[in-house]
C-alpha cells in the first residue's frame, strides 16, 4: 500500500525526499524525475540542501508530482 502523504506533497507541488520504503507501492516514483530517492541520513541531509539550494529542481520535482497524482491518483481514476 503506498503511503498518502507522498499523494498529499505531491498534490500540494512539494518536493519530495524519501527512501524507497517511503515510496512503496507507487511504481511511477521516479529518482530524479517526481522525487530524490535516498538510503541513508546523511543522504537525506543531502538531498533537502540541493532542494533548497536548486529552486529550480524543486519545482521541477513538485509539478512533476503533482501531474502524476492529478494523471494516476485522482478520485476519478481510482
Amino acid at each position: 500500500m503506498a503511503p498518502i502523504k507522498i499523494f498529499e506533497y505531491w498534490a500540494m507541488e512539494k518536493p519530495v525526499v524519501t527512501t524507497q520504503a517511503g515510496i512503496g507501492g507507487i511504481p511511477e516514483a521516479e529518482d530524479g524525475e517526481n522525487v530524490l530517492i535516498v538510503e541513508d541520513p546523511q543522504a537525506m541531509a543531502s538531498a533537502t540542501m540541493r532542494l533548497l539550494d536548486n529552486e529550480e529542481l524543486a519545482q521541477k520535482l513538485g509539478k512533476d508530482g503533482r501531474r502524476l497524482v492529478l494523471d494516476k491518483y485522482n478520485w476519478k481514476s481510482s
